[in-house]
């Protein structure tokens, strides 16, 4: 058999669950991107998530000497261990068949397919859900605080940002959101999982009698 042929034969009745396949792999790559940012512009810093809870900060520690602790920020990764579990399922599955043509294999395949997109989707829910809690830990919400002031005061010395002396200045700020790529991981993984339910559904009218 040629190479030509062989590559036929593997993408004949196969192209949904291969592009289900390109589509996890993609999922997984977005999901090591920043999926919700704090953009607490105007406050102390910025938090980025991405989907394993992994927590990139920013910050000048103003509430440093304050009589209450920092905060520590945490996020759970669990849901994006989930998801790239049965990335790895689905994406196993689909090689084995392509060559084995096995029917447990396929529907292994449309039921991985289908946990991605719900996993996936949850992580970001998630993630959305934590965006409060995560915006509160780089914003000053001690400013009457001596030790909150000292270090809105040596930020602005530094020339970091402006002190926010009540009635002189605007300070506006953004709360937390889910970035693009979030939005684009969920919206590959629910397409991955409606090519796969399709490519079964046109293999069982195609199916001979």
């Amino acid at each position: 058999m040629s190479g030509g042929t062989r590559l036929r034969a593997v993408f004949d009745g196969n192209r949904g669950y291969l592009f289900a396949a390109v589509g996890c792999v993609i999922t997984f790559v977005l999901m090591f991107q920043p999926w919700l940012s704090t953009n607490t512009g105007g406050t102390d810093g910025a938090i980025h998530a991405n989907a394993f809870g992994r927590l990139h900060v920013t910050t000048f520690w103003v509430d440093l000497w304050a009589q209450s602790s920092v905060p520590n920020p945490k996020a759970s990764g669990a849901w994006g261990i989930l998801t790239s579990a049965a990335i790895i399922i689905a994406v196993c599955s689909v090689a084995i068949n392509s060559v084995a043509r096995i029917k447990a294999l396929t529907y292994l395949t449309i039921v991985a397919t289908v946990f991605v997109a719900v996993f996936t989707v949850a992580t970001a829910l998630y993630l959305n859900s934590r965006g409060d809690d995560l915006t509160r830990m780089v914003s000053y919400g001690r400013a009457r605080d001596p030790g909150t002031q000292a270090g809105l005061l040596i930020r602005w010395v530094k020339g970091h940002n402006n002190y926010p002396a009540p009635g002189f200045r605007s300070i506006s700020y953004v709360t937390a959101s889910l970035t693009w790529y979030a939005i684009l991981a969920s919206a590959i993984s629910l397409l991955s999982a409606v090519a796969a339910i399709a490519q079964w559904i046109h293999g069982r009218k195609n199916r001979p009698l």
